[in-house]
Parts: C-alpha cells; structure tokens; sequence
C-alpha cells in the first residue's frame, strides 16, 4: 500500500512539471533591446529600429528618442504597440526633420502591473543635412565657347531729343556788315606800256650806233 502512494505521488509530480512551466524558464524569455542602430553611430533619413520587446506580464511596449546623451524630456516615435516583438522591425524613425546632431533612443516594454523593462541607444548622430562632398578627381565642367554673337560690342544709339522753347520764336535780326571803300584813282597810269616803249627805243638806239661804228669804221680803212 505504501508503495502504490508512493508512486502515485511520483506521477503527479511528474505531471505537474510538464504541464506547469516553472517561471524561471519564462523569465529566460523575456527580451527588451535594441540591436539597430547602435550605439554612437550616424543615422539620416529614415531609420528602421530593430530589436526586441517581450517581458512578462506584458501590456505594451513604446519607442522614444530624446536630444543629447542624457535627455530632460521625450518625444513617442509612432505609437504603442500591444503585441510584443522579438527579433524584428519596432519602429521607423523620419529623421529628416530633426536638426542635425545626437540623440538619445529608449524601447519600454510596459507590464500590466505598470512597471516596465527599458533599454537606451546612446550617441546617435543625426547627419540629415550633412553637405555632399564633390570627388576629388571630379572633372571641372568647361564653360562653352563664346560664340560670335557674345564678342558683338554692343554700340550706341544717337537718340534725337527735341527741346520745346519755352518762349516764343524770334525772329533774327540781321546785323550790316562794314564794307571798305577802296579809293580808286581817276588817273591811272601805263607803266608797263611805256616800260616796253623804253626798252623799244633803248634797243632802237644802240642798233644805230652799232651801225654808224660799222660806217665810220669802214672810211677810215677805205
């Protein structure tokens, strides 16, 4: 008889073991992390948050980010979620909208009793706005050539203006010029005339002396 209890006892241990877990395995379970990003890294743009968020007496979980490494205050990322995740995507962070520098992420996975389990990524940078560096063998982009249109040198224009007088027309008055009178004399002599009369009869005379000389000369031979 003892025996028989004995092992009945044995099988309802047994079976309250297999059909009853015992919590310390349950609790191995249990997993609040963050694996990406990770800690001190530089993020821009769209950010997939990957990790884990299980714990027991599970009610929610929620990710949060806050600026610098030790946050005053937080800001929700998306919303809480009811079912717990393991090894998958928690979140999306839009950081495109932040102002460059670092950021701090924290998961809370929340238990029904309303204590939670936390976990923080410190040292993230936000680089949105980070400038593009231009390659340094780029190759420069040549202006194009000048063509004959651009060497024109542009030319002024004469632009007639018309002044309106402000008083009436005049009409010029004309002014006499002073004439000089030249005196003309009422006698008026040849002189070239008679010029030309002594030269005549100056030439007239020695043509006669030459020939008397000829005549007198030949008397006296004779």
């Amino acid at each position: 008889m003892r025996k028989h209890i004995i092992l009945w006892g044995t099988l309802v241990v047994f079976a309250l073991l297999v059909l009853l877990p015992p919590r310390a395995a349950f609790a191995q379970q249990a997993e609040v992390m963050i694996t990406s990003p990770a800690p001190n890294s530089e993020v821009s743009g769209v950010v997939a948050i990957m990790g884990s968020a299980s714990t027991s007496n599970f009610s929610f979980f929620k990710v949060e980010f806050g600026a610098g490494s030790s946050p005053s205050s937080w800001t929700l990322i998306g919303d809480t979620h009811a079912n717990p995740i393991v090894n998958g995507q928690l979140e999306t962070w839009d950081t495109s909208r932040l102002a460059d520098g670092v950021y701090t992420l924290r998961l809370q996975a929340v238990k029904t009793d309303g204590n939670y389990d936390e976990y923080f990524v410190r040292g993230i940078t936000v680089a949105s706005n980070k400038p593009t560096v231009t390659p340094t063998g780029a190759t420069p982009t040549r202006r194009p050539s000048a063509t004959p249109a651009d060497n024109v040198t542009p030319q002024a224009t004469a632009t007639l203006q018309v002044i309106q007088p402000t008083q009436g027309a005049q009409i010029a008055t004309a002014t006499p010029t002073p004439v000089r009178v030249t005196s003309q004399n009422t006698l008026q002599l040849d002189t070239e005339g008679w010029k030309q009369a002594f030269i005549v009869g100056a030439t007239a005379m020695g043509v006669v002396f030459l020939i008397l000389g000829i005549i007198f000369g030949l008397r006296r031979l004779l």
